[in-house]
């Protein structure tokens, strides 16, 4: 493959043959401008601080819950728009078969997500669970995506930086929701010393002392 001229501008031109007589057929190749990758990357750190962030935060904090619920409706949705947008690429076959394709596991992501929303507008502390793991998947499919923040053009039916907004949510966002993933199972696993195989003295009740001092399961 030939470099891209630094004028972003190739000619080029075929010679053809016209019954006796020579004749060439010239044009222009032109390259649009890469995008600004740092601007684009610097985002995706951003959206992942900001989730893992408030993620953690809501925990403990009500506020924070709700708005990892938002980010979490963000993160899903800038997925979805990913592949609908992706999906019109092709035009030789059913739209909907390449939405569904395209998706692959996303699917499962976009239900746990809509899943852990709702449980934690309701509370529970399993939502943020779900939402953890909606962010995981998503981030995952999505890292290869990443490519975009360099590529001039993407194959995506609407705007280019659409879809690297969509990236910058579903990767750098999705990321933040593992991260709230990791801090719920942490704040549900109950802290056990190292090395005390033996049940604590005084039976059950004991027990469940050190369970509910350790930020056992509520």
């Amino acid at each position: 493959m030939l470099p891209v001229p630094a004028e972003g501008v190739r000619a080029w031109s075929v010679p053809l043959l016209v019954g006796d007589r020579e004749v060439s057929v010239h044009g222009e190749q032109v390259f649009p401008p890469a995008p600004p990758a740092g601007v684009w990357w610097l985002a995706t750190a951003v959206a992942a601080v900001v989730a893992g962030t408030m993620g953690t935060m809501g925990l403990t904090r009500r506020w924070a819950a709700l708005a990892t619920a938002a980010i979490t409706v963000l993160v899903v949705g800038g997925h979805m728009v990913h592949v609908l947008g992706a999906a019109l690429v092709p035009d030789d076959q059913d739209y909907l078969f390449v939405v569904v394709s395209g998706a692959g596991p996303g699917l499962a992501a976009w239900l746990a997500g809509a899943v852990g929303v709702v449980l934690t507008v309701l509370g529970r502390r399993f939502g943020l669970l779900l939402c953890g793991l909606a962010g995981a998947v998503l981030a995952m499919v999505t890292a290869f995506g990443t490519a975009g923040f360099s590529n001039a053009v993407l194959p995506f039916g609407w705007s280019a930086d659409l879809d690297r907004l969509t990236t910058v949510l579903t990767f750098g966002a999705g990321i933040g929701l593992f991260l709230t993933g990791l801090a719920v199972l942490r704040a549900l696993t109950p802290v056990v010393p190292v090395g005390d195989d033996d049940p604590p003295p005084g039976g059950d009740d004991a027990t469940a002392d050190v369970t509910e001092r350790s930020g056992g399961l509520r």
